[in-house]
């Protein structure tokens, strides 16, 4: 993942002002050391203080390059070629092969599954504020998403994500995402007729979230967490803002 810092109309890849509330936007292009991030890399990796960890029937997550023209564009995935670079998938239990660190063939998961990204995990953090998130391939009955943020105290904020909330580029043509507001509990409409809906528990904190759950039922993709880190959390995010684990293979 790139880690970008937005402050003051400026774009840098590390530091930060305080003339205006930086964002960091986490896009998995590339690690902050310059080295791109490779199609169908496995991705067990901490990433801006955040800890990242995939369950369920899947081989976990990894990088899918959605370029259209790219490396997947004669793949299984032809409705994942949105446009939007490198994405997150889960890997499909089917196209287990690999190259040392890479799936030959990337391929979301019919079956689904979960991905959390935890800002508390092993550090003492106040927690951090979510700006939005795009999700992809939300284009099929039983694709549902459900997007869930727990704050420090353990409370939570719940988007439930219907299926069909993104179009089939294959059938519809794009744009085949969708971008996904953390900061509101109105509903959102998606490309065709269905609308997500949000719910909080009392007292959730908005700006103390230390977990991002994001469920898929079914195959999908996620893209460009936006974020806005806690006054406290900033130095934990920039320095260093990355750390990359080889995953031991039996």
């Amino acid at each position: 993942m790139k880690l970008a810092c937005i402050a003051a109309g400026v774009v840098s890849a590390v530091g930060l002002t305080t003339s205006a509330q930086a964002t960091i936007v986490l896009d998995f292009e590339g690690f902050d050391n310059g080295q791109s991030i490779s199609n169908g890399f496995i991705f067990d990796t901490i990433v801006g203080g955040a800890s990242i960890t995939a369950s369920g029937d899947n081989l976990g997550a990894a990088i899918f390059d959605s370029t259209m023209g790219g490396p997947n564009a004669d793949g299984p995935d032809p409705d994942l070629l949105v446009g939007l670079g490198n994405v997150l998938i889960l890997q499909n239990n089917n196209t287990p092969d690999m190259t040392g660190d890479l799936f030959n063939t990337p391929d979301d998961d019919p079956n689904g599954g979960s991905i959390v990204f935890d800002w508390g995990a092993g550090e003492e953090t106040t927690g951090v504020e979510l700006s939005s998130i795009d999700l992809i391939d939300l284009d099929r009955n039983g694709q549902d998403a459900t997007v869930i943020l727990t704050d420090a105290a353990g409370l939570t904020r719940t988007y439930v994500v219907p299926s069909n909330w993104t179009r089939d580029i294959d059938l519809n043509g794009p744009l085949g995402y969708g971008t996904l507001d953390l900061t509101t509990l109105d509903d959102q409409a998606g490309e065709l007729d269905t609308v997500a809906t949000a719910s909080e528990e009392i007292g959730f904190s908005s700006t103390s979230v230390l977990t991002l759950e994001v469920i898929f039922e079914g195959s999908a993709a996620l893209d460009n967490i936006v974020i806005v880190p806690a006054p406290a959390a900033t130095a934990l995010l920039f320095a260093p803002l990355f750390s990359r684990r080889r995953r031991r293979r039996a």
